[in-house]
């Protein structure tokens, strides 16, 4: 399953996801500025080796779920040092917030 990111507009986030895969995640900074390399990585493939630049911490992230999120289901984020993870299913999707997690997890293996 291969992944691709998408920067979001003035690369507040960069969106990851794909469309055979039933969950998506998105990093943004913690404190909330742009990150111009964001741009760089628009539409390219993204690996598991990828994310762990920016989350460099995920196999000891503290998740907290949100429980309404209007934008998707089964949302939960974490902070890791200078960014902040989200994870979520689609809004039609059954996963449950750990089984997100959990696919997260999987997609990251041995990164």
């Amino acid at each position: 399953m291969s992944f691709t990111a998408e920067a979001t507009l003035m690369n507040q986030s960069l969106v990851i996801g794909s469309p055979t895969a039933h969950w998506f995640m998105s990093i943004r900074k913690v404190d909330g500025s742009s990150d111009s390399g964001f741009s760089a990585r628009n539409g390219q493939p993204v690996q598991n080796s990828d994310v762990a630049q920016y989350i460099p911490n995920w196999r000891a992230l503290q998740w907290n779920n949100i429980r309404e999120s209007m934008l998707s289901h089964s949302e939960s984020y974490a902070k890791d040092v200078t960014y902040k993870i989200n994870v979520a299913a689609p809004p039609d999707s059954n996963l449950s917030h750990q089984q997100v997690i959990d696919e997260f997890l999987k997609f990251m293996g041995k990164a």
